[in-house]
């Protein structure tokens, strides 16, 4: 799961800093599929991975968190360069001439959206894993009173 978000969240940066829009977006929805399609699966074999999540330590949950954010507000910003000026940061590959007025209103309501989207996604999965963390803890008191 985590390869796959790292894998997924570095190549849609790069695709993004090249000046294509619709390769990053598809990269970051694929390298999400996996880490649900695993976490559905482990559901049905009775592993609960939120419990698993909670085990790690603080150092690797923040590394975590503070790397995915980083790079998807990162490729939104790529995005939006891409959108404002029609071209990449790095321009290498001249794939799709995009005009600064194509995606204006439209461009800029999706990126806006996917910054806030990032920041929520990661800001919910911090308290699901804190959340976790307290019941297991209080599970832990119960247990050790019996």
């Amino acid at each position: 799961m985590t390869a796959s978000l790292y894998l997924g969240t570095i190549g849609a940066f790069i695709t993004a800093l090249l000046g294509l829009i619709l390769v990053p977006i598809l990269l970051v929805i694929f390298s999400i599929i996996p880490i649900y399609c695993t976490m559905w699966y482990a559901g049905r074999r009775g592993v609960n991975t939120m419990d698993l999540a909670s085990r790690a330590s603080d150092r690797a949950l923040t590394f975590q968190a503070i790397f995915t954010l980083s790079a998807l507000l990162l490729t939104i910003g790529a995005m939006g360069f891409t959108g404002w000026a029609g071209r990449g940061l790095i321009p290498l590959v001249d794939a799709v001439a995009i005009s600064a007025g194509t995606l204006e209103s439209l461009g800029s309501g999706a990126l806006m959206g996917g910054a806030v989207g990032a920041v929520i996604g990661v800001l919910a999965t911090g308290f699901a894993i804190r959340q976790s963390r307290k019941k297991r803890a209080i599970e832990g008191d119960a247990s050790d009173t019996e």
